[in-house]
């Protein structure tokens, strides 16, 4: 064993040596090229740029080492969305840009997200420059909603003349699991506060209850509604002409031409050289994200005025987590948070706090810590703004509720008040298997959460009362938060899910916008004018990559393996629910998750 162990701490010291040589030698290198470059002739005058946007690059909320990690594998850079919404407004006043070409109908991206970089297109198109969209299809075996949602926001949409339109609205799924655990010999053990809230049903129910059915159809009809709208005025449509197309599709290239939806249909490289033709330069392409980091002003680092930005990104889970230039930020831990909440509102540069949350939810302690934070943010004089992505629910709306303004999306999914919890006792799956269990405790109710064994009748009561009393702990903090009586609250709460335009409505946001307005409203709220020199800065400070890299290998070799997590998502979620934790993911609403990618 010691050899072994002399073997691999031998493999880590070598790679961290490597890892050494290769920053000392990228440094030389930019050092030589720095000396290099004040010798060398003038560069000529740089080419017109079209700018390009590919939503199969992915739209992630903020920038990590999962780029670095994408680069080092030749797979295209992620967006950023508040890197590339900064950046169109740059282009839009940018002479080298002529205009940009998008490349959709693959990739994944949220409603929220699509509707922000839809107003950044708008807004760029507002300059006089061209904007152009091009699909091989709209949702060929699959949903095109959301992306031709985007396109519609471009001058022109051009579509393969094999294309499948199948623009057909949104639909949301879920699978009701009771008769398959009845099947294996699991008991599902859980409750839930209140009829609304969905998820413990998809688990103990045989099929959909009405009021989830109720509150689901209410979401995306208000989506769809939304989508119409913006379309209609986008096309010079009516909006009884979208939906009547919608309520057809999926259409053919030919049927979404007739249908005003589309410009017409051609090949990729035929689109492209009828572009150039009707520029008539010389010019060259480049993606967004690229003239993104090229033409980011530069973020000082410490003097003068700060806004801190910080992203809340991931089921909420307790406790430090990792953190590692291989993980994108697939998860809010409540350590991290906490102290990056704690740390702005210590830092006197620090005038105010844009919190930018994109979260189903999680554990109930763990959002309890995060909301404390923001509370004492407030507490303490610095405005904090909510920013609402994809999703902000149940645990990631009790975060939200205590900040001073809060900022949400149309198709933002929002709210989810309410809690679930319990156990699966899985004692007949075992008998079945033959495996049996042998234990011993301590303690009355040692065994409270153990899924070899049932509830006792005073464990499911005390159950019942953990489930009242976060109920009550929730809705209270959101009307003291939201500056509601507790009626008014249980209108709007009981697990409810609402569209950021609906939430707008149920006094649960202040305003709809995306990430610009958030900011623009911490700017005012701190006091800070707008020809004020001031930063935004990312919070806290991302590390470098290379530094993390050999923090990872030479302290904790196995920290970097998220994409060995992503992998095992799926059994590594499986395993938590057959032993779960108290208070483990009782503020969380799983059930939203397919609507936010």
């Amino acid at each position: 064993m010691r050899v072994i162990l002399f073997f691999l701490k031998c493999i880590v010291g070598i790679l961290a040596t490597v890892g050494l040589f290769i920053v000392g030698g990228a440094a030389l290198l930019f050092y030589f090229a720095g000396e290099v470059g004040d010798l060398a002739p003038e560069v000529e005058e740089e080419k017109p740029l079209l700018l390009t946007l590919d939503l199969s690059d992915r739209v992630i909320e903020r920038s990590s080492g999962e780029r670095w990690l994408r680069a080092l594998t030749q797979e295209g850079e992620p967006i950023v969305l508040r890197e590339a919404v900064a950046a169109l407004e740059r282009a839009a006043a940018d002479p080298q840009v002529e205009g940009i070409v998008a490349h959709l109908g693959r990739g994944d991206a949220g409603l929220a997200q699509i509707q922000e970089l839809r107003e950044a297109i708008v807004a760029f198109r507002a300059s006089g420059k061209p904007a152009f969209a091009f699909a091989e299809t709209f949702g060929e075996a699959g949903d095109g909603m959301a992306h031709y949602y985007l396109a519609s926001a471009f001058e022109e949409v051009w579509i393969q003349p094999s294309a499948s339109f199948n623009v057909a609205g949104y639909r949301l799924a879920q699978p009701y699991l009771r008769d398959l655990f009845d099947e294996i010999g699991v008991l599902p053990r859980f409750d839930q506060r209140k009829e609304y809230k969905g998820i413990a049903s998809t688990l103990i129910e045989r099929e959909q209850p009405e009021a989830v059915r109720r509150n689901l159809t209410q979401l995306v009809d208000s989506m769809l509604e939304r989508s119409i709208a913006d379309i209609a005025a986008a096309r010079g449509l009516s909006p009884a002409a979208v939906r009547g197309a919608i309520d057809r599709a999926p259409l053919s290239a030919a049927e979404a031409q007739q249908s005003g939806l589309v410009d017409g249909t051609t090949y990729w490289d035929i689109f492209i050289e009828a572009i150039e033709a009707r520029i008539s330069r010389d010019y060259e392409q480049r993606a967004l994200q690229t003239y993104a980091s090229e033409t980011a002003p530069e973020v000082p680092e410490e003097s003068g005025l700060q806004i801190a930005y910080i992203v809340a990104r991931g089921p909420i889970v307790l406790g430090p987590g990792q953190d590692s230039p291989f993980n994108g930020g697939s998860e809010i831990t409540s350590d991290r948070l906490t102290n990056a909440l704690s740390s702005a509102v210590e830092e006197d540069a620090v005038k105010a706090i844009v919190l930018r949350i994109d979260s189903p939810g999680g554990s109930y302690v763990a959002s309890d810590a995060i909301w404390r934070e923001v509370v004492r943010a407030r507490d303490a004089g610095k405005p904090v703004v909510v920013s609402m992505g994809n999703v902000a629910a149940s645990g990631g709306y009790f975060i939200a509720a205590p900040a001073d303004r809060i900022i949400a999306q149309p198709g933002t999914i929002t709210g989810s008040i309410g809690v679930a919890g319990g156990k699966f006792v899985i004692e007949d799956l075992l008998d079945d298997v033959g495996v049996s269990i042998g234990s011993v405790q301590a303690g009355d109710n040692a065994d409270f959460y153990a899924p070899d064994s049932d509830f006792t009748a005073q464990q499911y009561a005390k159950l019942q009362s953990q489930l009242d009393a976060i109920y009550e702990d929730f809705t209270a903090k959101v009307a003291e938060g939201r500056q509601m009586t507790r009626s008014q609250v249980e209108q709007v709460a009981g697990g409810r899910v609402w569209t950021g335009e609906d939430a707008l409505s149920a006094g649960l946001v202040d305003q709809l916008g995306g990430i610009d307005s958030a900011l623009d409203y911490a700017r005012n709220a701190a006091g800070i004018g707008i020809d004020d020199p001031y930063s935004i800065q990312p919070w806290p400070k991302p590390k470098d990559p290379w530094e993390k890299l050999l923090e990872d290998f030479s302290g904790a070799p196995f920290a970097s393996m998220a994409r060995l997590e992503a992998a095992l998502g799926a059994w590594l979620l499986l395993a938590e629910e057959l032993d779960r934790k108290p208070g483990s993911a009782v503020l969380l609403d799983r059930r939203l998750e397919p609507l936010s990618r």
